[in-house]
């Protein structure tokens, strides 16, 4: 192992959580500490016409957008809770700490209620780290259940799982084996697969991504149907993101090179983390950005259509940090999980942390943040009227609907033939004939006079021109059966 040049004080981190130590950053031999192979050139090939059913389209890139006239495209960051934040230390295996760090949250599949998985941990020497629960009905107010599985100070009266370095869980529904519902990379001595029945009792196996460092995390891709790995690896003594695959969670590809900062990004910035998560039609990057002279990690978020090549169209914070030193989430940052749908918007819960990432003492609690569902980005708005015009599409169901902002405005769509089709199959379905759309909502469908649905487009390619004035649309996407009561 060769030793970076300057000596400085590290946390070596379980998907986020510190193990308290000073000492010199070592680096694990170049072959590797450097990825051997790079998936940040594997462009997606996209095939035409796009398949449009119920995954929602977004407009984070230009997969579906052939052109724009007269309108611009916008990214939307999230908005934080007024009553942030939603969870600081209290009980004695928390205080003792000084921070929580939350790491995970699900919704429980048989309630419907939301779990919280979380650290109570700190930088104090020879202070233990504890693998914690919360639960919540409405996601705002979380209660610590007594779990009688751990003792603390003589008592198993507590919320504690087990001792040592956090982990990220994950709900797995595919898995017969009912032991191994719930899976987890745990960060002991390295990094082991862990397995779990209801997520709170644990069993761990063997040893993965053995060239991955602290803040790694693994993922479901639906698409794929594979558990695919965002590692932090190191290029030119700077944080950078690399990738692997399993099929089975325990076998894992070698760890590519995946995403790093670039000459749009500050001198001083590297990539700390990224949780991945597959939303609708795209796949979605929480990135962790370490500003080094700083001393400063906020989130800011990158967009795939394949997981392993990258855009970031906006280097700002989507989740920004508190603007005033000794605010609770002025210094670091790191998301806890994919974001969940609840009603019409996304929530984000997040760990935030009044102290630089070097600081000392590290204090850290939970907040969230909320983004109107579907709203990475917009086209259209305020004072502007004009057009959107889709490439080649297959539209799937009977209803076409839109997630659209058009409380100031309307908004009109016309069903186009692709070259070569006959116009006249597609005249009912022009701008003149359609229903304006006045309103704002997540969910509003298109109609079109006379005509009940397009079960008669379904076998024909097609494109979509949407008419905006003072509107922002958000996506589309169809359904099998109409919205109309």
């Amino acid at each position: 192992m060769r030793v970076l040049k300057a000596s400085m004080k590290i946390a070596f981190l379980a998907f986020g959580c510190v193990s308290a130590m000073t000492m010199s950053l070592e680096r694990v031999a170049a072959a590797e500490a450097q990825a051997q192979a790079d998936v940040s050139g594997d462009v997606p090939t996209i095939q035409y016409p796009v398949a449009v059913g119920a995954e929602r389209q977004l407009f984070v890139d230009d997969v579906v957008i052939e052109l724009m006239q007269g309108l611009r495209r916008t990214f939307h960051a999230v908005t934080k809770e007024t009553g942030n934040p939603l969870m600081v230390p209290e009980r004695p295996w928390e205080t003792q700490a000084g921070c929580i760090l939350p790491m995970t949250v699900l919704r429980d599949p048989g309630t419907g209620n939301l779990r919280l998985w979380y650290g109570a941990w700190g930088k104090q020497v020879n202070k233990p780290i504890y693998m914690c629960v919360a639960d919540s009905k409405d996601g705002l107010r979380w209660e610590r259940p007594n779990l009688g599985l751990f003792e603390f100070n003589g008592s198993k009266d507590n919320n504690i799982l087990r001792e040592g370095r956090m982990f990220r869980v994950l709900f797995d529904p595919r898995d017969d084996d009912p032991e191994r519902r719930y899976k987890a990379i745990i960060r002991d001595a390295g990094f082991l697969a862990g397995y779990s029945a209801d997520g709170l009792r644990w069993k761990t196996t063997v040893p993965v991504l053995q060239k991955a460092f602290d803040a790694s995390s693994v993922h479901w891709d639906p698409v794929g149907e594979k558990w695919i790995a965002s590692c932090k690896i190191w290029r030119d003594e700077k944080r950078m993101r690399g990738y692997a695959e399993s099929r089975d969670f325990i076998q894992w590809t070698d760890i590519a090179s995946m995403l790093a900062a670039d000459e749009k990004d500050k001198p001083t910035d590297q990539l700390y983390s990224m949780h991945i998560a597959r939303y609708e039609s795209i796949y979605v990057g929480l990135l962790k950005v370490f500003d080094t002279a700083a001393d400063r990690c906020d989130i800011q978020v990158a967009y795939s259509r394949n997981a392993r090549h990258w855009q970031r169209p906006e280097r700002t914070p989507f989740l920004p940090n508190g603007q005033t030193k000794g605010d609770w989430d002025y210094g670091n940052l790191d998301p806890a999980g994919d974001p969940i749908v609840v009603g019409d918007e996304l929530w984000f819960y997040y760990s935030g942390r009044s102290t630089l990432h070097y600081e000392s003492p590290n204090d850290g609690a939970m907040g969230l943040a909320k983004l109107r569902r579907d709203g990475f980005a917009s086209v259209g708005g305020l004072g502007q009227t004009g057009t959107l015009t889709t490439k080649p599409l297959m539209l799937k169901g009977q209803s076409l609907f839109v997630n659209a902002d058009i409380r100031d405005g309307t908004l009109r769509v016309e069903v186009l033939p692709v070259d070569g089709q006959a116009p006249g199959d597609f005249a009912s379905f022009g701008e003149k004939n359609c229903l304006p759309l006045s309103a704002d909502a997540v969910r509003q469908e298109v109609r079109w006079n006379g005509l009940a649905n397009l079960k008669t487009l379904n076998d024909k390619p097609v494109r979509l021109q949407f008419h905006l004035t003072n509107a922002r649309l958000f996506s589309f996407w169809t359904e099998e059966t109409s919205g109309k009561q």
